[in-house]
């Protein structure tokens, strides 16, 4: 999977990323993650997102 370029998805991506992880397909389907683990991932995530650029607008200075 590519890296992301900015936050934002359109609704066509956003259904396709949708319908891949339900139910079984889902990696973590009947899993149970430890308070331990879920602040991992939770810390891991807002780390992640802070150095992905939101995606300018057709009307801002680049």
């Amino acid at each position: 999977m590519a890296k992301r370029l900015f936050r934002e998805a359109s609704e066509a991506t956003k259904t396709k990323m949708s319908i891949k992880k339900q139910g079984i397909l889902n990696p973590n389907y009947g899993r149970t993650q430890s308070d331990e683990t879920k602040q991992k991932i939770s810390q891991k995530m807002k780390a992640y997102w802070e150095t992905i650029p939101n995606k300018p607008s057709d009307n801002e200075d680049i």
